[in-house]
Order: C-alpha cells, then sequence, then structure tokens
C-alpha cells in the first residue's frame, strides 16, 4: 500500500478544507477507497480514488459527465454521487460512507443463502436498477461488490462508474477491447460493448444465481473464457444445483439470464415478481415467444448448361449467413443443412432432423446474364408449403436477389425485425467478377480434399487480383493455407505464414473477422506455440455475434486438447453439436477428445455415429481404426483402416495408423513395408514426423521415434502438438527426451 500515504495527500490538497482523509479502507481493481471527514456538513463520506493505471486512460471530460449524470439518482436503495474531482490527474468521486458489509463479504461469510433472503436481496437491486433505468442510467457493472447491506437491506453503489471509466486502460477487459465490466457478470451483448437496461437484470441474474447456488453461472480459466460461456451457452437451471429452490424461482432466475435481450424481465417486471406475495408455483415465467429456426438448403441447378454449382451453392449460404444476424431467428449451420443435399428424405423429416420450424429450398437457373431463382418455404411440423416465390433479375445484381429472398423469410417468420430500412445482405465485394470467383473458392475450399483446397486458392487469389481489399478473399486463403498445412501437404515453413499473413491482412481490412481470427489463432497454436494469443484470438472469434462455425471445434483441438483441457474441449464441441447436429467432423472430433481420455468405448461409438452421418468421410474410419488399435483389436483396427486407407487416396496419416495396427497385430513384415513407404514418400515430398514417429513406436524402435519427434519440433509439424494427448505415444511419454519437447512446444514448465 505504498501509494496510500501519496494518494490521500493529492486528495487532501485539492479538495482544500471541503474533504479530508482520514485512512484507507479498502481497494480494489479499480479503485482505492478512503474515509474521509466533509467538513462542511459534519459527516462521513468515502472517497474513491481510481488507481492511476486507470486514471491514466480515462478521458476526465467523460468521467465527470457520467457522474454528474448519475449524481441526479435520488432514491432509498442507491447509493448517490456527492461530489466528484481531478487531483493533478488523479481522478475520484466521493459518495456517503455506509458502515456495513458488501454483498460479497456477505457471501463469504455464508456462502449460498435460503431462497427467501436471496430473493429479498435481488428485489432491492432491481427496485434500484428500475429507478435508474426509468431516468435513463445504467449501471453496466452489477456485482456483489457493488451491493451493500446496512441493516440486512440492499443498497446499490458506483452507479455510472462502469461508464465513466470505460476504454481506460486499466480496465479488466483490455485484453479483448470490450466495455467495462466483470466478466462473471456481464451479459453476451456487453461483452461485445453494447450494454443498456436489459445487461443490467443479466447481471442481476447472476449475482441472484450465484446467491442460490453458491457459484456464479459461469466459470473459467480467464476473462475471455467466462464471457466466451456467456455468449455461447445456456446456463444451468439454479434448481439443479440447489434442490431446495423452488421452481418459480429457478424459472425466474432463468428469464432473467436469457441470451436475447428481449427475452429478459425489466428491471420494475422482476421487482414484481420477487414480491412475496407472488411467490407460488403457477407464475408464468416462460419467455415471451418461441425462436424460430430456419434451415436452408443447398440451391439445385436447373441451368441447362453443367459448372453453376457453385452459384446455387454461393446464393443459399450467402441467404443462411444473412438470416443468420436477424434477431429472433435461428438458423442452422452450413454443415448440417448441405448435409442433406442429396437426401431422398421429405421436406418434413429433414427439417425435423435438423431440429428446424421451417425449411427454405430453392433452385438457380441462368440464361446469359439472366438469373432465375425459385424458393420454397415449409413448414416442419406438418411439411406443408407456407410459400412459393419467384426471383428474377441480372446476374449482376446477385446481391440484391439475396436481399429479396431474405427478406420474404423474415417477413414471414420474424416480421418485426424488418422494420430496419437497411439491406440484409450487403456484398462482400463491389466487383461481381470477384465475386463468382470467390464462390467458386468456397465451393472449393468446403470439398476438404488436397487438390481441392489447392483449387481455392487459385480462386481466392484471382478474386483479389481484381479486388485486393476483399477482406473474406483473404480469409479463404487464410483457411486453405491452414487447412493445407493441418493435413500435412505442404510444409509447415510454407502453408502457415501464408495462412498468417491472409488472415492479418483480412483482420486489418475488416477488424474483428471471426473467420481470420479463429484462422490466426490456429497458425498462433499449431506453428507458434503461443498459446495465450491462440487462446485469445479463438474466444474473440467466438464471443462475434454469429462466430464461425468452424471456431469451437478448432478451439477445443488445437488449444484445449493439446493443453490437456480435455473436459473443456469436450464442453466445447457438445455445445456445438448441438447447434450442428448432423456434422461428422463434429461427431469425429468428440471420438477424438474420448480417444485422448482413454474412453475407447465411447470413441469408437462416436465415429461410428460420423460414418452414419458420412460413410465417406475417411477421418471417422481413421480415427476409428486407432481407437480399435489401443481397444487391442487389431483385426478390427485394420479393417477400418484399410478403408479409411482406399478413401483418403492412401494419406500418409492412414499409413502410419496402419502400420502401427499391424504391429499391434504381431504382423511386424506388413507394418515395416507401410513404414518404408512413409520413408520413401517422405523423400519426394513433405510428410509429418510426426507420423513416421508413430510408426516407429509401433515397432517398437523408440529412440529413432524420438528422433523422428525432434524433427517434427525443428519442422514445426503441425500434429505434433497433440503428442502428449495420444495414447499411442504413452511408450516413450516417460523418456527426458520427450518431456524435453513438451517444454519446446510450450505444453510442460
Amino acid at each position: 500500500m505504498s501509494d496510500t500515504p501519496d494518494l490521500a495527500a493529492r486528495i487532501n490538497a485539492h479538495t482544500g478544507s471541503h474533504y479530508q482523509v482520514v485512512r484507507e479502507i479498502g481497494r480494489g481493481g479499480m479503485a482505492i477507497v478512503f474515509l474521509a471527514s466533509d467538513l462542511r456538513h459534519g459527516r462521513q463520506v468515502a472517497v474513491k480514488v481510481l488507481r492511476p493505471e486507470v486514471s491514466d486512460g480515462v478521458a476526465a471530460e467523460r468521467f465527470h459527465r457520467e457522474i454528474r449524470i448519475a449524481a441526479r439518482l435520488t432514491h432509498p436503495r442507491i447509493v448517490s454521487v456527492i461530489d466528484s474531482g481531478d487531483a493533478n490527474g488523479v481522478l475520484y468521486y466521493i459518495m456517503p460512507f455506509i458502515d456495513a458489509p458488501t454483498l460479497r463479504e456477505h457471501l463469504l461469510g455464508h456462502g449460498a443463502l435460503p431462497y427467501a433472503e436471496a430473493a429479498g436481496i435481488a428485489r432491492d437491486v432491481a427496485r434500484a436498477l428500475a429507478h435508474a433505468h426509468s431516468c435513463g442510467v445504467v449501471h453496466r457493472d452489477v456485482k456483489p461488490e457493488n451491493i451493500m447491506l446496512p441493516g440486512g437491506e440492499a443498497v446499490v453503489t458506483d452507479f455510472g462508474i462502469a461508464r465513466a471509466v470505460e476504454g481506460a486502460g486499466g480496465t479488466a477487459l483490455t485484453e479483448v477491447g470490450m466495455a467495462s465490466g466483470t466478466p462473471l457478470y456481464m451479459s453476451p451483448e456487453q461483452a461485445l460493448g453494447e450494454c443498456d437496461a436489459a445487461g443490467d437484470v443479466y447481471s442481476l441474474g447472476c449475482v441472484l444465481f450465484e446467491l442460490l447456488a453458491g457459484r456464479p453461472p459461469f466459470e473459467g480459466h480467464n476473462a475471455m473464457s467466462i464471457l466466451t460461456r456467456h455468449t455461447v451457452e445456456n446456463a444451468p437451471h439454479v434448481s439443479a444445483i440447489n434442490r431446495d429452490i423452488p421452481r418459480w424461482m429457478s424459472q425466474l432466475v432463468a428469464r432473467c439470464l436469457a441470451k436475447k435481450p428481449e427475452d429478459r424481465l425489466s428491471a420494475a417486471e422482476l421487482e414484481s415478481l420477487l414480491d412475496p406475495a407472488k411467490h407460488h408455483a403457477g407464475l408464468a415465467l416462460a419467455p415471451p415467444s418461441t425462436e424460430r429456426t430456419v434451415a436452408v438448403l443447398p440451391f439445385s441447378d436447373l441451368t441447362a448448361s453443367s459448372g453453376h454449382a457453385y452459384l446455387c451453392e454461393g446464393i443459399a449460404e450467402e441467404v443462411l449467413t444473412a438470416l443468420a444476424n436477424v434477431s429472433g431467428l435461428r438458423v442452422v449451420s452450413r454443415a448440417s443443412s448441405f448435409a442433406l443435399r442429396d437426401s431422398t428424405l421429405s421436406a418434413h423429416e429433414k427439417a425435423r432432423r435438423m431440429g428446424a420450424n421451417s425449411l427454405l429450398e430453392g433452385s438457380v437457373q441462368a440464361a446469359g446474364d439472366r438469373l432465375r431463382v425459385n424458393v420454397r418455404l415449409s413448414n416442419s411440423a406438418d411439411g406443408l408449403q407456407i410459400w412459393s416465390r419467384r426471383f428474377d433479375g441480372s446476374a449482376d445484381d446477385v446481391f440484391a436477389i439475396e436481399d429479396q429472398i431474405t427478406r420474404a423469410v423474415v417477413d414471414q417468420l420474424q416480421p418485426e425485425a424488418l422494420a430496419q430500412r437497411a439491406p440484409l445482405v450487403t456484398g462482400p465485394t463491389a466487383n461481381i467478377d470477384a465475386h463468382r470467383l470467390y464462390l467458386r473458392g468456397r465451393q472449393a475450399l468446403n470439398a476438404r480434399t488436397s487438390a481441392r483446397l489447392l483449387d481455392s486458392i487459385g480462386f481466392f487469389t484471382r478474386a483479389l487480383e481484381l479486388d485486393p481489399e476483399f477482406a473474406l478473399a483473404h480469409v479463404g486463403v487464410a483457411e486453405a493455407e491452414l487447412l493445407l498445412g493441418v493435413y500435412g501437404v505442404k510444409a509447415p515453413n510454407e502453408a502457415m505464414p501464408a495462412s498468417r499473413a491472409a488472415a492479418d491482412r483480412a483482420l486489418t481490412l475488416q477488424p474483428g473477422l471471426g473467420e481470420a481470427l479463429a484462422a490466426r489463432a490456429t497458425t498462433r497454436a499449431v506453428f507458434e506455440w503461443n498459446w495465450a494469443e491462440a487462446e485469445r484470438d479463438f474466444l474473440a472469434a467466438l464471443l462475434r455475434r454469429h462466430a464461425p462455425p468452424s471456431a469451437a471445434q478448432w478451439y477445443a483441438l488445437y488449444v484445449l486438447a493439446p493443453q490437456g483441457r480435455l473436459d473443456e474441449a469436450r464442453e466445447r464441441l457438445e455445445h456445438a453439436l448441438r447447434q450442428d447436429p448432423l456434422s461428422p467432423a463434429l461427431t469425429a472430433s468428440l471420438g477424438q477428445i474420448a480417444h485422448f481420455t482413454r474412453e475407447y468405448e465411447s470413441a469408437t461409438a462416436y465415429q461410428a455415429a460420423a460414418i452414419e452421418l458420412a460413410a465417406d468421410f475417411f477421418p471417422a474410419h481413421l480415427f476409428l481404426g486407432q481407437a480399435l488399435t489401443e481397444m487391442g483389436r487389431p483385426k478390427d483396427a485394420v479393417k477400418a483402416l484399410t478403408t479409411a486407407l482406399e478413401l483418403s487416396g492412401r494419406s500418409s496419416e492412414v499409413l502410419a495408423a496402419l502400420s502401427a495396427a499391424h504391429a499391434s497385430a504381431n504382423e511386424q513384415p506388413v507394418a515395416n513395408e507401410l513404414h518404408r513407404e512413409l520413408v520413401d514418400r517422405a523423400a519426394q515430398e513433405y510428410v509429418s514426423p510426426v507420423l513416421r514417429g508413430l510408426a516407429l513406436v509401433g515397432l517398437g524402435r523408440k529412440d529413432e521415434a524420438l528422433d523422428a519427434l525432434e524433427a517434427a519440433r525443428d519442422c514445426h509439424a503441425a500434429d505434433l502438438i497433440w503428442i502428449a494427448a495420444r495414447p499411442a505415444f504413452e511408450p516413450i511419454a516417460q523418456s527426458p527426451r520427450f518431456a524435453a519437447l513438451l517444454r519446446e512446444i510450450r505444453l510442460r514448465n
């Protein structure tokens, strides 16, 4: 507390005969609190001095303006602001001194509270918030530290302070450039820099949850992890944690913690519902509306000449993306909806499998420079058509056509969202030829084969020649180069820097672009071994209103799993799979996590489910074979891996796994032959040394396996990050050389 005398002296020198600091009585992350005498009025006051590192980042004029707004609040449940000032660059504000514990101190002494006491505290706070909101003031930092309990009743302090210091260099969230606040109690929209009265109710819901459960609804390793959980996960029912909580209270907390601001109660409604006279099981607390979910299938190509499939997919995908930006609509992800493109199921059954209320199907017919798009919206409950429409226009007006389609769907499913006049579809480039090349690149990229990934880079590069500032085309290059590096098609030192450069360029053109953040995060993890920055980028991507579909999967596999945070990885993937239930990649990824935790029965079940979703998805056959090898079923493993070998075009990754499986079956000659094929191939093209290490461990050649892993370290092979998690490397895991490798890639201290 070496700064206390200096700060106290500066305040005393500045306030003159008005206030005299007596002593320090507390401090937190933002302020140091002094007890002082109000010499003019003969009373004690609390002087809260912003820490110098916070003051340095605050605009004094804005600070005082916000304090003046907060000072207008007069209410018995609000601790008012008396004064504020600037003591030679140190900002401070003054409030009445209340000799009472904070709610945080009360919780530390009592833990979870009886629900009647918790309801009384929450009602007092709701009453304070309702008054503030009626005056146009939002608190922005409702938490137990800002609630005091004089005489057992709650009063709220620090109104307006969070807004007053927003953007300060010392705030807790400067790592992601977001609004001030406290992550444990921050609403999803506040995490993105938006906060209104509904955000205060969400924060109070978090506080009430903690009063009842003894812990906040979401916890995590760091601020970004917590914020992401607030954004993408539903809070557990508090009654599942504390069975003494009545149903009405659990429902009320759930309403406060609704992800959408419009589904939450107002502070005044919350105060009313917490009235003891209304505590009964019949209380109607369900959200006012049921979320509408729509799935968009890839449109059919009805053009006489072939070659327009890219356009059909592109139009459907861009309509899907536009609908996903409409408040009140949930849109089934591309992976799940496009997975049913060739299915013979009825529209009703397709929608049911995707959990959608409505299904949008369409067809595209091109004739010269004209486009005709027919679309059909149907109801999943009975499969009956809601409407069918035709949209005609010039091929150069494709964005206008997409906007008309999107508006027609929204007009049917969420008409109140059409109050805005701005287009729902905005073209990512003004150059229509660049856009066509981009759509061709996306189609090739989505195929995920080595040859098509290389093709996609060609399309994206040509698009960028026409429009160098086309951010999404830069993202396409970043993703394609990244996947070529992860799949081992290109050497890491060729693919990863190219991916990083493209992602950086995209972020320069469009800061905060989720897809670019996810791509950069992956290169930071698998190539740079910069785990902290990789996690920061992934969580920033996941905090976007509509996070890129790959972000959760890549975060789980490339950051959480390598660091041994397997429970977190599983939670991320399970949440992603609930949003994307027909994704074989997510299903197989959950199988990988089960493999890493040595739950092989579960691992094989996940891979079987992935194969059922997509029989030609070779990674699921590969992972199935690896799990069967660890289970001591080498013959079954060889069968699964032989299928993977055929589907993959004789992938090096499958060759290595197949060699290990034959070695496990005591078929050394075959295992050696497959290993030699890997060595011969490595002389001609890039083959990850990790794969050779895998085969060598199976053959019992441990020193050579360690040599191979050290070679993987030298070239920054992407799959090196999983060696600590993979059971196949357990025979060499106790070697000092293995431990040294983990230290060098920053996975062990």
